[in-house]
């Protein structure tokens, strides 16, 4: 799954550097970081205080009619969600 694979890269970045992460995502990507954000494999040093999302497609759970994960609290600070309301996406 793509979110395990940027888990595990962003395991491998900050064995290596003390530099910020910044996440510009867009679409799908953004799901996949979210996904990232909250999966397991996630070191506890990544931390991302504003990431910034482009168009960003919302998954809602078919059953409650509730996004599937909360954007937001954890791993990251302010998230910045850019979108169009006239977009039918």
């Amino acid at each position: 799954m793509a979110a395990d694979d940027l888990a595990t890269y962003l395991k491998t970045l900050v064995s290596v550097t003390s530099e910020p992460q910044r996440f510009v995502a867009h679409s799908h990507g953004c799901n996949v970081v979210e996904h990232a954000r909250i999966c397991p494999k996630l070191d506890h040093r990544v931390y991302n205080k504003q990431p910034v999302y482009l168009a960003c497609p919302r998954v809602i759970s078919a059953h409650s009619g509730e996004p599937l994960y909360p954007l937001g609290p954890g791993k990251f600070g302010v998230i910045h969600n850019f979108y169009s309301e006239k977009d039918p996406v």
